[in-house]
């Protein structure tokens, strides 16, 4: 009985601290290379970012959404956008999702609509969780355009949309550019609170 009494509890003092706002811890990895080994540091100068997928496609919106988020963080970090013949880097984002395992259990799930939500699972047979991948792919753009850096962004079993990570990690990839290197990130997010 008092095992019970715990797990109420537990899950009613969890209850109250999301509905006080103070949000979750984002884990992800960023792993990033060049094309070659010694990369001046601190680059800075003009760039494009340009989508890859088909106009009107499901992956064409979503694209687009991290398209303006790669441009807003580059432009964060002293970057100035241009066109893209004029270009110092072209950048493109690649993004893909792969259903993970179910588990039992429970837990919060957030999204960018009404909040938040409490969800079980038992024996479900597809998950609302998700592996999230993102692709930064940055090309030199001289006469014809060579492979110059890329960071890959791995998030694992989070309910959220890809926009939502996006905003939260590719800011943190980009900062790294054009460092070669694996970094363990481990953020608070803030419910409700959009990032710049």
């Amino acid at each position: 009985m008092k095992r019970s009494y715990f797990i109420i509890a537990a899950i009613l003092l969890l209850f109250s601290a999301l509905i006080s706002g103070c949000g979750y811890h984002l884990r992800y990895t960023v792993k990033s290379q060049g094309s070659v080994n010694s990369i001046p540091g601190n680059l800075r100068g003009s760039f494009a970012v340009e989508p890859r997928a088909a106009p009107g496609s499901r992956e064409y919106h979503i694209e687009s959404a991290l398209v303006d988020i790669v441009a807003r963080s580059l432009s964060d970090l002293g970057w100035r956008e241009t066109g893209a013949q004029e270009a110092d880097y072209v950048f493109q984002v690649e993004f893909r999702e792969e259903e993970s395992t179910p588990k039992v259990g429970f837990g919060a799930g957030f999204g960018s609509g009404s909040g938040f939500f409490f969800f079980g699972q038992l024996n479900a047979k597809r998950s609302e969780y998700a592996d999230q991948y993102i692709r930064i792919v940055a090309f030199e753009n001289g006469g014809e355009r060579t492979y110059f850096w890329s960071a890959e962004i791995e998030t694992s079993r989070v309910i959220q949309d890809i926009q939502t990570l996006a905003s939260h990690t590719v800011p943190t990839a980009l900062s790294h550019f054009p460092e070669q290197g694996y970094w363990k990130v481990k953020k608070k997010v803030h419910l409700n609170r959009k990032e710049k």
